[in-house]
């Protein structure tokens, strides 16, 4: 996959697939910046967080029209956002990803408050942890060196998502304060 640690790439047109690595086996951002757009992310596999896209400390990527499919993580599957990264992502569309834990297609927590508007969550899936939460989403605020998040969704469609757990489309707990507008 793609590492970025403190710089400002731009990343069009490209597809990421069949990548493996402990976190962020598509692509991840370490306090970084980057512009993402109109790329497909798919079958990427971490072993910790995001499958797709693992963005950390700090980070506030802009990821546009990009298509995260297929991937899978113990903690979001299609893409894991935590430690103050504020992602901004628009037009996109989580397919078909799976986790173990929390988060099939998008998992929040401490201090990150993504902004994700126009997006579809569409067949993502929660397994083996029967305490698992948000097939679709999942925002977890507080937790070991946790803090609020804030998250920002506006115009997503939720549909046909899979959880053992609680919240097949969305699951907000423990410090999650996420403002939902106009979503299905």
């Amino acid at each position: 996959g793609i590492f970025v640690r403190s710089a400002t790439p731009t990343i069009r047109f490209c597809t990421i697939e069949s990548n493996d690595a402990w976190g962020g086996a598509g692509m991840c951002a370490f306090a970084a910046s980057p512009t993402v757009s109109d790329c497909i992310f798919r079958s990427n596999t971490a072993e910790g967080q995001g499958g797709g896209m693992y963005n950390l400390e700090g980070s506030t990527p802009l990821i546009e029209r990009c298509s995260f499919e297929a991937n899978t993580a113990s903690w979001g599957g299609g893409m894991t956002n935590t430690t103050g990264s504020d992602a901004t992502v628009t037009e996109c569309d989580f397919v078909a990803n799976i986790t173990l834990n929390v988060g099939g297609g998008m998992y929040n927590r401490s201090y990150s408050s993504p902004t994700v508007t126009a997006c579809n969550f569409f067949g993502n899936l929660q397994t083996s942890n029967p305490l698992g939460s948000g097939g679709g989403m999942c925002t977890y605020g507080a937790g070991t060196g946790g803090g609020p998040c804030y998250p920002l969704v506006t115009d997503c469609l939720f549909e046909g998502n899979t959880v053992n757990g609680d919240g097949g489309g969305m699951s907000n707990a423990y410090g999650s304060y996420t403002t939902i507008t106009n979503c299905v």
